[in-house]
Protein backbone atom coordinates (compact mmCIF):
# COMPACT_ATOMS: atom_id res chain seq x y z
CA UNK A 1 0.00 0.00 0.00
CA UNK A 2 1.00 3.62 -0.34
CA UNK A 3 -0.18 6.92 1.10
CA UNK A 4 -2.77 8.96 -0.75
CA UNK A 5 -2.14 12.56 -1.80
CA UNK A 6 -3.33 14.81 1.06
CA UNK A 7 -5.67 16.77 -1.23
CA UNK A 8 -7.46 13.77 -2.79
CA UNK A 9 -11.22 14.26 -3.15
CA UNK A 10 -13.86 11.63 -4.04
CA UNK A 11 -15.25 12.68 -7.43
CA UNK A 12 -18.73 11.33 -6.69
CA UNK A 13 -19.24 12.95 -3.29
CA UNK A 14 -16.75 15.82 -3.31
CA UNK A 15 -15.52 14.69 0.12
CA UNK A 16 -11.83 14.37 1.05
CA UNK A 17 -10.54 10.80 0.96
CA UNK A 18 -8.21 9.47 3.67
CA UNK A 19 -6.56 6.06 3.70
CA UNK A 20 -4.05 4.04 1.71
CA UNK A 21 -4.04 2.74 -1.85
CA UNK A 22 -3.36 -0.88 -2.82
CA UNK A 23 -0.44 -0.97 -5.28
CA UNK A 24 0.26 -4.71 -5.37
CA UNK A 25 0.19 -8.05 -3.58
CA UNK A 26 2.81 -10.40 -2.13
CA UNK A 27 2.70 -13.96 -3.41
CA UNK A 28 0.62 -15.98 -0.96
CA UNK A 29 -1.20 -12.97 0.48
CA UNK A 30 -4.96 -13.16 0.98
CA UNK A 31 -5.87 -9.71 -0.32
CA UNK A 32 -6.77 -10.84 -3.81
CA UNK A 33 -8.73 -13.80 -2.41
CA UNK A 34 -10.79 -11.25 -0.46
CA UNK A 35 -11.53 -9.35 -3.66
CA UNK A 36 -9.05 -6.49 -3.28
CA UNK A 37 -7.66 -5.01 -6.49
CA UNK A 38 -4.77 -2.72 -7.38
CA UNK A 39 -5.98 0.85 -7.11
CA UNK A 40 -8.45 0.17 -4.28
CA UNK A 41 -8.38 2.79 -1.54
CA UNK A 42 -8.66 1.33 1.97
CA UNK A 43 -10.34 3.81 4.32
CA UNK A 44 -10.96 1.85 7.53
CA UNK A 45 -9.84 -1.33 9.28
CA UNK A 46 -12.15 -2.90 11.86
CA UNK A 47 -14.14 0.33 11.91
CA UNK A 48 -11.15 2.60 12.62
CA UNK A 49 -10.03 5.15 10.01
CA UNK A 50 -6.78 4.34 8.22
CA UNK A 51 -4.50 7.34 8.66
CA UNK A 52 -1.37 6.43 6.70
CA UNK A 53 0.72 3.52 5.42
CA UNK A 54 3.06 3.05 8.41
CA UNK A 55 0.19 3.06 10.91
CA UNK A 56 -1.87 0.64 8.81
CA UNK A 57 1.08 -1.76 8.33
CA UNK A 58 1.87 -1.72 12.07
CA UNK A 59 -1.77 -2.52 12.83
CA UNK A 60 -1.75 -5.46 10.41
CA UNK A 61 1.66 -6.70 11.62
CA UNK A 62 0.41 -6.69 15.22
CA UNK A 63 -2.32 -9.22 14.44
CA UNK A 64 -1.98 -12.97 14.75
CA UNK A 65 -1.99 -15.07 11.57
CA UNK A 66 -5.45 -16.54 11.03
CA UNK A 67 -7.35 -13.58 12.47
CA UNK A 68 -9.72 -11.60 10.26
CA UNK A 69 -9.57 -7.91 9.41
CA UNK A 70 -12.70 -6.07 8.22
CA UNK A 71 -11.84 -3.46 5.61
CA UNK A 72 -13.87 -0.67 4.07
CA UNK A 73 -12.75 1.22 1.02
CA UNK A 74 -13.40 2.86 -2.31
CA UNK A 75 -12.85 1.31 -5.71
CA UNK A 76 -12.21 4.01 -8.32
CA UNK A 77 -15.12 4.20 -10.72
CA UNK A 78 -17.18 1.69 -8.72
CA UNK A 79 -17.80 3.20 -5.27
CA UNK A 80 -17.61 1.89 -1.73
CA UNK A 81 -16.93 -1.71 -0.75
CA UNK A 82 -16.39 -3.86 2.33
CA UNK A 83 -14.46 -7.10 2.65
CA UNK A 84 -12.79 -9.29 5.24
CA UNK A 85 -9.17 -10.38 4.86
CA UNK A 86 -7.49 -13.24 6.68
CA UNK A 87 -4.15 -12.24 8.18
CA UNK A 88 -1.23 -14.43 7.10
CA UNK A 89 2.48 -14.26 7.84
CA UNK A 90 4.30 -12.06 5.36
CA UNK A 91 6.59 -14.04 3.05
CA UNK A 92 10.29 -13.51 3.69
Amino acid sequence: VQNLPPDLVDAASGRPVRGVQVVGFYAGSTGQDAGLQRGDVLTSADGRPIVDTPTFLRDVAGRRPGTKLALEGLRPGRGEFTTTVAIVERPR
